[in-house]
């Protein structure tokens, strides 16, 4: 607890891949952190199913990235490869999940698994969307859009979630 607040969590389910360049989501945990106290964990940093170089240099970048600033480093945790058995500790013990896809056609054609187990931890979900199920949740009230890929447009997206508890109720519920 930071003053005696409640330390929200926030999880990124995603991996660390070279399509994916989280340091918007780490500077807008930051800024969310200054209203809300957070926690923004990265789960599945380093795959040891992948040693290719663009994996690994994706990795170090953030790595490096989060150690540049305090304000970083108090908020953003790295956790590396999650067993299959033990990812739903995750989904249970998180507030909400932030879901961030690359515009495009890989992602208009992604199934994305990893969406169906955030449906069954009936966790809130922050998504930019554009593939078909995070498009079904937005539209079914169980997920809140993120307008934009700026730091500032997904912690305002964030932020706006967590301090309302009444519609993150709601989104569990909508979830089924």
């Amino acid at each position: 607890d930071r003053v005696g607040k409640k330390v929200k969590k926030i999880l990124w389910f995603g991996g660390i891949y070279p399509w994916f360049d989280l340091r918007n989501l780490v500077k807008a945990a930051a800024q969310v952190n200054e209203e809300t106290p957070v926690t923004l964990t990265i789960v599945g940093a380093k795959n040891p199913f992948n040693n290719h170089p663009d994996f690994i240099r994706r990795y170090e970048e953030l790595e490096s990235f989060i150690a540049s600033d305090k304000k970083f480093q108090d908020v953003v945790h790295i956790q590396d490869w999650v067993n299959f058995d033990d990812r739903a500790d995750w989904y249970l013990d998180s507030d909400l999940v932030v879901v961030i896809n690359k515009i495009g056609d890989e992602n208009k054609l992604a199934w994305r698994t990893r969406l169906v187990d955030f449906m069954w931890a009936s966790l809130p979900v922050v998504t930019n969307g554009g593939d078909p199920l995070g498009e079904q949740l937005l539209a079914n009230n169980a997920a809140a859009r993120i307008m934009g890929l700026e730091s500032q447009d997904i912690s305002k997206a964030i932020n706006e979630l967590l301090v309302n508890a009444k519609t993150m109720e709601v989104m569990r519920k909508n979830m089924s």
